[in-house]
């Protein structure tokens, strides 16, 4: 059974601290965590600024479950069956990042988008192009899963496995979705 084991960046593998602005027309900029940010609703004429994701994270922490959750798919699967898949832009501050921590230099695929379906259509062409009968995934998004298991499940069957990070006071709980 070949097995790709993703896993998402921001509040999945580390905390980044990293904001999205969002600028209102006459008003002070907003600053929106990760998490505020995938609930938010935009206004028609809110305008979205990502560049701290374009750069080093300004305070990452790792994510002790989901870090350890990736050294361990590596060892299991091997290095070239484990993948970071970001909407981030650019992959050289998450290998930065990966490489400062200590971690496996797993490859880090960023799609410069944050539409759940284009994530959803990098794992399809994944998992075609390289025979993949397995996957495993963990994200925080709900909208992301959702969407890469509508894409993957009819392919894939019950050999989709999808885990979400969710945010808790004392930390994440990684919770089988």
């Amino acid at each position: 059974m070949k097995t790709l084991v993703v896993f998402d960046f921001d509040d999945t593998l580390f905390n980044s601290g990293s904001r999205v602005i969002v600028q209102k027309p006459n008003q002070d900029p907003t600053y929106l965590s990760t998490h505020e940010y995938a609930v938010y609703v935009p206004e028609e004429d809110d305008e979205f600024d990502y560049s701290e994701f374009s750069s080093y994270p300004p305070r990452p922490k790792p994510i002790i479950q989901t870090t350890r959750a990736l050294q361990s798919a590596v060892l299991r699967h091997g290095l070239d069956n484990v993948i970071i898949l970001t909407a981030r832009g650019n992959p050289d501050p998450v290998e930065e990042v990966l490489k400062n921590f200590q971690m496996p230099p797993v490859e880090v695929i960023a799609i410069s988008s944050s539409y759940p379906d284009d994530k959803a259509q990098v794992l399809n062409e994944l998992i075609s192009e390289k025979g993949y009968n397995r996957l495993v995934l963990y994200e925080d998004s709900i909208p992301n899963i959702t969407a890469i298991r509508k894409r993957i499940q009819p392919i894939l069957g019950k050999m989709f496995f999808a885990y979400q990070v969710i945010p808790t006071k004392t930390g994440v709980r990684v919770k089988k979705n």
